[in-house]
């Protein structure tokens, strides 16, 4: 695909209540579209996740009517045996996901993998839309630990997809490792808060948070991030989990698309349950997401000497950052591209 990246898609896991997407690290990772399962009640499947790296939702079972499909033979529903109507799960949900991907590109095969999941969040159809739920983040998108983004809308995507002006080279900023080495009290809804600034300004596609704490019983803890514009982000809640330790887990939030990354975020712990202890090690922040100035090189909200020599420098290393125009190639079209914006101050 010319450096434009694969597309992935995970299901978003069948846990129902008890099991949360963000647990699962492939299903939650920033590169895969993490797709989970309405029924054909339009609203949620009973055993479909919630989570904060929800993307989108498709539709499955779980409601009343199942989904039709092939099967092997003498397997099915059906007495002949080549079809069942009873296929279901996000195990479902997941390929039909897929499939408006690939229609997606085959109506534009320039989009590139951020480019995939910028349109199926802008087209995406807010389904239950009186679920309590929904709440909008702060840059508008209303957002749903139940259903992500909404469900997917073939159509609207594919209409989207035809003009998309594919988006600018990814930026990305982390807060570095940050010790922490403090005691989580045991059975206390306070727990321990921490906080860490991203200093650049752009707009925000996901957030991770990699985490080490030492804890017998992770299924005690609840993870909340809250980002600069006051809104958060659930990670892990109370549940009956008797995993030990988080050892570098990377956490996933996408609630937070379209922000500015710019600011303080904090993160609180909290152990919810008597007995088990554990100690907070320490944590990174990791904020990536879209620059709204290509002369601005270095996203610190002005376009000066400093922009052109970063730049420079990263276009005569062919640096992925260096790719403007996110073609997969480092060229005079990018060198044009920053040498346009910068004369003109953006």
């Amino acid at each position: 695909r010319g450096g434009r990246g694969p597309i992935s898609s995970g299901a978003a896991g069948n846990g129902g209540s008890v099991a949360r997407v963000d647990y699962d690290g492939y299903a939650s990772s920033r590169y895969v579209v993490s797709v989970g399962a309405i029924g054909d009640e339009d609203y949620q499947a009973y055993y479909n996740e919630l989570g904060s790296a929800h993307l989108v939702v498709a539709p499955s079972n779980g409601n009343n009517l199942g989904i039709y499909t092939t099967d092997v033979t003498g397997a099915g529903g059906d007495s002949t045996g080549n079809y069942t109507p009873d296929f279901g799960g996000t195990s479902s949900a997941c390929p039909l996901g897929a499939g408006v991907v690939a229609l997606m590109l085959e109506a534009n095969p320039n989009l590139g993998w951020r480019d995939v999941q910028h349109i199926l969040i802008e087209s995406a159809r807010k389904c239950e839309p009186f679920n309590s739920q929904w709440v909008q983040n702060g840059a508008g998108y209303w957002v749903n630990y139940k259903y992500g983004f909404g469900a997917i809308d073939a159509s609207a995507a594919v209409g989207l997809a035809r003009t998309w002006d594919n988006v600018k080279a990814e930026s990305a900023e982390t807060s570095g490792l940050r010790e922490v080495d403090a005691a989580i009290p045991d059975n206390n809804s306070t727990g321990v808060t921490k906080s860490a600034t991203i200093a650049a300004d752009f707009s925000i596609e996901t957030v991770e948070v990699v985490l080490n704490v030492t804890h017998p019983f992770v299924g005690d803890l609840q993870i909340t991030l809250t980002g600069p514009s006051g809104k958060s982000s659930v990670l892990a809640t109370k549940r009956n989990d008797p995993t030990d330790n988080y050892s570098g887990f990377v956490f996933t939030s996408r609630r937070h698309f379209g922000e500015n990354a710019k600011g303080t975020w904090t993160l609180a712990i909290a152990d919810r349950a008597a007995q088990d202890t554990g100690v907070w090690v320490d944590w990174q922040l990791n904020v990536y997401g879209t620059r709204g100035c290509f002369a601005d090189f270095n996203g610190d909200g002005f376009v000066n000497g400093n922009d052109y020599d970063e730049f420079a420098d990263a276009f005569d290393l062919a640096l992925p950052e260096a790719d403007l125009n996110n073609d997969g190639f480092v060229n005079g079209n990018d060198y044009d591209e920053f040498a346009s914006a910068f004369d003109v101050g953006c």
